[in-house]
């Protein structure tokens, strides 16, 4: 909720900003201003379509693989005993 309202000012200055009017040499005196909200802006536009990217969730895997790649065949998780060798 705390993001919305961020992005939600961010636009509404840059609103505010390009309603003074961009005549002449007013322009360089705001271009500032202008950056910076709009800059603000689409770094907010980023990361929220970074969030909304990533929040999908993946497909499970057939394995696991550790950080470095390497594989691990699954574990059965039977309720057998595992076999044992007699000492005969």
């Amino acid at each position: 909720a705390m993001f919305a309202l961020a992005m939600a000012a961010n636009a509404l200055y840059l609103a505010s900003v390009l309603s003074a009017g961009l005549d002449g040499p007013r322009v360089g005196r705001v271009l500032p201003w202008l950056a910076d909200a709009g800059g603000c802006l689409l770094a907010d536009a980023l990361i929220l379509g970074h969030f909304l990217c990533r929040r999908r969730p993946r497909p499970a895997r057939a394995h696991q693989e550790d950080d470095y790649g390497s594989y691990y065949p699954p574990v059965s998780r039977s309720t057998e005993e595992p076999h044992r060798r007699s000492r005969s």
